[in-house]
């Protein structure tokens, strides 16, 4: 089931990667919660055998059983983002009912959190080999940047 997902750096003494995924899908029984202002900088429990898997297009968290629950688009990952996920091997989780809410990640666990807990865990995180590296592209293919003009044209020129 897809989801919408939102990464920010946790405000604690030295930021943690977290992501938060925006669902309608029940979460598994056995995780964590947290709850009230400053749920987005709680210490979270370990969702023993669950992973979050950073893959070339998606965010995708996998249970022991290697089936994948949540699956959200890539959000934007910046370096600080990806060096704590990469450092730590872990990354917390957040699960909040989609209700449309937007704004910042820390803000949207907050107000959610203020109102009953909300599922938080954290999860080891798996970067998968070749992440953002640029795809192979033959001279006459279309550029990966986007612009719809052909490789040697754009960012081929002068290669």
């Amino acid at each position: 089931m897809a989801a919408k997902c939102t990464a920010f750096l946790r405000p604690t003494a030295s930021p943690q990667a977290a992501l938060v995924f925006n669902t309608t899908q029940s979460p598994p029984a056995d995780w964590p919660t947290v709850s009230g202002i400053d749920a987005a900088n709680a210490q979270l429990g370990h969702a023993l055998g669950w992973v979050c898997e950073i893959r070339a297009d998606a965010v995708v968290v996998l249970n022991p059983l290697g089936e994948g629950v949540y699956r959200a688009k890539l959000p934007a990952l910046d370096e600080a983002w990806l060096h704590q996920a990469r450092s730590t091997e872990s990354v917390a989780i957040y699960l909040v009912a989609a209700a449309g809410a937007e704004g910042p990640a820390e803000a949207l666990i907050g107000e959610r959190a203020q109102r009953a807990p909300i599922p938080g865990a954290t999860v080891r995180a798996g970067i998968v080999e070749g992440f953002g590296a640029m795809p192979t592209v033959g001279r006459n293919e279309p550029c990966p940047c986007g612009s719809g003009r052909k490789y040697k044209k754009c960012h081929g020129a002068g290669s």
